[in-house]
């Protein structure tokens, strides 16, 4: 966003609070223009969020929330407008900061606290406005029509973060499956073979609760939340799943990645929340077969912690103790990643049914 040439003239102190209203005022109308109704609800780790956009950014980021919408009701727990300039007509305020106020993950400095957080995504363009006293939160970009493919794969990440991060949960990158009344987490970097795996187990019948990102809370136990139905997987290795290669196509925002709407693709795979019973580590290894070694709390929290914290504005020191926290009170393992396709669903569910066993 560009520096303010004027307009909002606000101290910082109650900057956030006066420009948070203008932003809402401005996307109201906004979506007025574009004759939204009342928005769809979502449940979202046992929250009730609802979420209203309009023009071209009701299929490019609502598509994502599909398996977790619910019917209409008058209560909710977080509320959020999502709106662009170019098909309402309606600008964005000009910002009460300028451009050295932005942080490494978009944070803008002197706007974050314990109410307010703003962030703005450089490479996508797209500015999080959320503020957590009043369970409202607000997503602007100036063309809805050129959101990056992470925006469409993915919605909201900073938003949801933000607001669910004080209420015991966090927004983790990593994937889940499910089977048998339990989850498995899997953690690691790109590349290292989560996606892969998720579908996998997915194509073979297990329930699928995350690709790139899912929801953890560890109070009163250990329990995994589906957010997004969405996954990435390579292009050859999508052929090699025969449930999914023929209901795929690739997105071509996406280089080299296959972009998967599942509820399109494979409906009634999903879970919505489970008792995660074990964190799996998986690694491409290269031999044929899969296999599984134990691994330690620390090398867990390695595969796991930096991703989510530092990719996703709003992460605060609260992420860490509950992700170090849930990777001591779950047996973890590495995962290596046999070239055998029908044997990696196999030993994920040996996992479950052990641990389900103890």
């Amino acid at each position: 966003m560009r520096e303010r040439e004027g307009g909002v003239g606000c101290h910082r102190a109650s900057g956030a609070e006066a420009f948070f209203e203008l932003a809402w005022e401005g996307g109201c109308r906004a979506l007025a223009a574009l004759g939204v109704m009342p928005g769809r609800l979502y449940d979202i780790g046992g929250f009730r969020v609802r979420m209203r956009a309009g023009g071209p950014m009701v299929g490019h980021l609502l598509g994502a929330f599909g398996h977790l919408e619910i019917s209409p009701a008058e209560s909710r727990d977080l509320d959020i407008l999502a709106w662009d300039s170019v098909s309402s007509g309606v600008p964005m305020p000009s910002p009460p900061w300028g451009r050295d106020d932005y942080g490494q993950r978009g944070e803008i400095r002197g706007f974050n606290d314990a109410r307010f957080m703003a962030a703005f995504d450089q490479v996508g363009g797209a500015l999080n406005l959320l503020d957590r006293a009043s369970g409202r939160a607000i997503f602007w970009t100036r063309d809805g029509a050129r959101l990056p493919e992470h925006e469409r794969g993915a919605p909201f990440r900073a938003i949801l973060n933000g607001w669910l991060g004080g209420r015991g949960c966090a927004l983790a990158h990593g994937a889940a499956v499910g089977a048998g009344g339990g989850a498995v987490l899997l953690a690691g970097m790109g590349g290292s073979g989560k996606s892969t795996t998720a579908l996998i187990c997915v194509g073979g019948g297990m329930s699928f609760l995350g690709d790139d990102y899912c929801l953890l809370r560890a109070d009163p136990s250990p329990e995994v939340s589906s957010v997004y139905g969405t996954a990435k997987v390579a292009p050859a290795d999508l052929a090699r799943m025969p449930g999914l290669a023929g209901r795929a196509a690739v997105d071509p925002g996406v280089p080299g990645k296959a972009l998967i709407f599942l509820a399109d693709a494979l409906p009634g795979c999903f879970a919505r929340r489970l008792p995660l019973r074990a964190v799996l580590r998986p690694v491409v290894a290269g031999g044929r077969e899969t296999s599984l070694r134990a691994a330690d709390a620390a090398e867990a929290l390695r595969a796991l912690a930096p991703s989510s914290i530092f990719q996703v504005s709003g992460s605060g020191g609260g992420t860490f103790d509950l992700l170090a926290g849930l990777v001591r009170a779950l047996p973890c393992y590495h995962l290596a990643l046999g070239t055998d396709f029908s044997r990696i669903g196999e030993v994920v569910r040996g996992v479950l049914s052990g641990v389900s066993g103890r």
